[in-house]
């Protein structure tokens, strides 16, 4: 008789049952050997990795996506999902943006203009050398009569 037929009758188990606990418990031991002879062998299972050059990288992206470059504003399409700004944590008060010295956060806290508005707005500064008035908005990509009244109480040219 087969030695799994005889285990199975003894145990109550069904021969399929009982292979398969017998595997288990075949790769349940092989780990611990594997493991002990690890540790035995003076290498230990922990690594240690530096990270700080992954870090590096990982910061300066973000410094640069804080602080867009001329090819990011004409170029990129940049999702707002990107940039995470809480407009409820500032407070707007009258006059309270210079257009030409705004960045892209300051711009998207103003009512109404997301990240491809503030986008449009640096680039359009920029061509031009800057705002003379805040009616020069008005010429902007992607705001129009109504947007410009929404935010024409917040900035300022200076």
């Amino acid at each position: 008789m087969n030695i799994f037929q005889k285990l199975s009758e003894k145990i109550g188990l069904t021969q399929t049952e009982l292979k398969v606990f017998v595997f288990l418990a075949a790769v349940f031991a092989i780990g611990l050997i594997v493991k002990s002879l690890n540790w035995e062998n003076g290498s230990s299972a922990k690594n240690n990795f530096d990270y700080t050059a992954m870090d590096s990288i990982f910061y300066a992206s973000d410094s640069l996506r804080s602080s867009p470059s001329k090819n990011n504003l004409l170029n990129s399409k940049v999702d707002s999902s990107d940039f995470k700004i809480n407009k409820k944590k500032y407070v707007l008060t009258e006059k309270s943006i210079n257009l030409n010295k705004a960045s892209l956060e300051e711009l998207v806290m103003l009512p109404g203009v997301g990240v491809k508005t503030a986008q449009s707005i640096l680039a359009y500064r920029k061509a031009s050398g800057g705002f003379n008035n805040i009616e020069e908005l008005m010429e902007v990509e992607h705001i129009g009569e109504s947007k410009f009244n929404k935010i024409k109480k917040y900035v300022y040219v200076r």
